[in-house]
């Protein structure tokens, strides 16, 4: 029920902007045909009623950033809580206390909802039961219509077979525009619309802008009835219609949700649309279409998804390995930052908040540029980066972006501490290009006998993954978790993490690399146990690195 709810609040922030965008059309086309508006909250019923939507570039409504739901019920075990006593390890005890509410907060808020629910249909289910007790004695007069001495006002009740109900009371002259009004609200299938108004607003009963909808469609409902009913009447005819409409005046409460009265609400705005009606011009019904056809493609439509915006959008701290902050240009001592890891979340916070539009054609700027490298759990490597509180960066897309957001960037990451490590860009190897290096290595000698040749046959591309350093630990240790390594590319990968790692190596006759990681990773458990997390970060850090990753694994 939790992730019902959660799609609910989602679907109904999406058709919040939709009933604003209705009103703003409501003002400005008062003067066009009134089923314009009906149409346009028909728009905003099959915005609410439906879970998908088509993305279109020109949609309207504004991205929504996603909040990760919590997925595990058990928390599993968690390295660095032997760290008790580093920040960082106070820092997470702290970021994890919301995560174990958010789940307990969620369901009660759902309950909330569905009591809601099952009070509002209550309530019209038991109205409609008590108003056909009173109309149960009622006398056909003729087809559908019927007389009835317990009530006081023309109304149609029932959905699949409906009748209008008449007072036996109702003076002659007014059942004739009673019955023009009446049968128009059938021949527009009124009867149906309203219910399932209705039915909406039980669902959505939270959204303070769904009720004003469903009042202002129940009123606009009755306009264009009206208009229908009138538009081939005389002045004599509309004056007899307004006479009767005064006459049936009745308070809509008193009929519940679903009967359609022929003097419900409004009667005074009613009576004057009436007596200065005016078949609308062509080019008033031509605007009201447009305005339908523009709502429908801007409103139904959701934007379409960015992969960069919605990645940064959606990272969260427990996917960050570290983070590095480079600012230039800056004086060369505060060129570059470390990113301590109890900052790692309130970083992660702040480009959570990216937005922008995308950019094909950017310029060339002058100002302050701060990017941030960050390196994920995966083992992949990615930059976000302010350029000039103009645009917004994400591996190398563009976006233009707020100026008050990207400004807030230079108050706390303005500058860094230190100069920026020699040959900083050069040594920096992605995971696409780690692979690409195993690939290469792997490709020939055709006839090597043992995994070595490959390595001194490629002396180049074997020294860049040495010097990718963590980098290529991370390639590597994100391949062999995987599972699967035991081609070549397993043979090559352990001894480059033998080279990078060799106050961890083992002296095991492994078949496969695969093998040989295996009994890798047993030993480095092994070694957590005996020795403790603060030990074994600081004697054996390849190790330590691959328990980081494998615990961050879903």
């Amino acid at each position: 029920m939790e992730t019902l709810f959660a799609k609910l609040l989602s679907m109904s922030i999406a058709a919040g902007w939709l009933i604003l965008a209705v009103l703003l059309l409501r003002l400005l086309l008062c003067r066009g045909p009134k089923w314009v508006r009906c149409v346009l909250w028909g728009l905003v019923g099959v915005r609410l009623a439906t879970p998908v939507s088509f993305q279109s570039a020109l949609s309207l409504i504004p991205r929504t950033l996603s909040v990760p739901q919590p997925v595990f019920t058990e928390k599993g075990y968690d390295f660095t809580a032997e760290l008790a006593q580093t920040p960082a390890g106070q820092q997470q005890a702290i970021d994890s206390a919301p995560a174990a509410a958010g789940p307990e907060l969620m369901t009660v808020l759902s309950w909330i909802w569905l009591a809601g629910v099952v009070l509002l249909i209550g309530y019209v289910l038991v109205s409609a039961l008590r108003l056909r007790r009173r109309v149960a004695e009622g006398v056909r007069l003729e087809g559908d219509i019927w007389l009835c001495d317990q009530v006081d006002t023309p109304f149609i009740l029932g959905v699949l077979r409906p009748r209008i109900y008449v007072p036996s009371d109702l003076p002659p002259e007014a059942l004739e525009p009673v019955l023009t009004h009446e049968r128009a609200h059938l021949v527009r299938k009124d009867h149906w619309w309203k219910p399932l108004g209705f039915l909406l607003l039980a669902v959505y009963w939270f959204h303070p802008l769904v009720w004003l909808a469903y009042f202002l469609f129940c009123r606009d409902l009755e306009l264009a009835c009206d208009e229908r009913a009138v538009r081939h009447l005389d002045g004599k005819g509309r004056k007899d219609y307004s006479l009767a409409l005064l006459r049936c005046s009745t308070d809509r409460r008193t009929l519940a949700a679903c009967p359609l009265a022929f003097g419900e609400g409004n009667v005074k705005g009613r009576v004057k649309a009436v007596l200065n009606y005016k078949r609308p011009a062509f080019w008033l019904v031509a605007a009201g279409v447009a305005a339908c056809i523009a709502a429908a493609v801007c409103f139904l439509t959701d934007p379409v998804d960015d992969p960069a915006l919605k990645w940064v959008q959606n990272l969260t701290p427990g996917q960050v390995a570290s983070v590095e902050l480079v600012v230039l240009p800056q004086d060369q001592d505060k060129q570059y930052r470390q990113i301590p890891e109890d900052e790692i979340p309130a970083v992660v916070e702040l480009l959570g908040h990216s937005r922008g539009k995308p950019v094909r054609n950017s310029e060339s700027l002058n100002g302050q540029s701060i990017w941030f490298y960050l390196t994920l759990t995966d083992g992949t490597r990615h930059e976000v980066g302010n350029m000039g509180n103009t645009y917004l960066v994400i591996d190398g897309d563009y976006y233009d972006a707020p100026y008050d957001w990207l400004s807030s960037w230079n108050e706390a990451y303005g500058a860094g501490d230190s100069p920026l490590p020699e040959g900083y860009f050069d040594r920096t190897l992605t995971l696409e290009h780690t692979a690409t290096l195993f690939a290469a290595i792997a490709s020939s000698p055709a006839d090597a006998s043992f995994p070595g040749a490959y390595l001194a046959a490629h002396p180049e591309e074997h020294q860049a993954l040495l010097d990718g350093g963590q980098e290529t630990l991370r390639y590597i240790f994100t391949q062999f978790l995987a599972g699967g390594q035991t081609g070549l590319e397993g043979h090559l990968m352990r001894l480059v993490l033998d080279e990078l790692a060799p106050e961890a190596q083992l002296k095991l006759l492994a078949d496969t690399g695969q093998e040989y990681f295996d009994a890798w990773r047993k030993a480095a458990e092994g070694i957590l146990d005996e020795h403790g997390a603060e030990w074994m970060e600081t004697n054996q850090p390849a190790m330590w690195l691959m328990l980081q990753m494998s615990q961050a694994e879903p």
